[in-house]
């Protein structure tokens, strides 16, 4: 866990590259909800690219949490 003076990472957001959400398609919020629940991901949003929140997991390290975010993103969406 990173903390500092009391302040802790307890979520974060993770956005795509601007081309990711172009060709946005409903299925594709509802399969990263699906495909990445299961690393905290709670919420996609999308304008250009997409925005998820996710929450910490803290039985394993914000990098590899991050890291296991991103890829998964990067499968579901063809065009990141």
């Amino acid at each position: 866990m990173i903390e500092q003076d009391g302040f802790e990472i307890s979520s974060f957001i993770v956005s795509t590259p601007t081309e990711c959400a172009l060709n946005y398609a409903y299925d594709d919020e509802e399969k990263i909800l699906d495909e990445l629940g299961h690393l905290g991901v709670t919420e996609v949003g999308h304008y250009h690219e997409f925005f998820v929140t996710v929450d910490r997991d803290y039985s394993i390290p914000l990098k590899e949490q991050y890291y296991q975010v991103v890829e998964g993103l990067k499968k579901i969406l063809d065009n990141c």
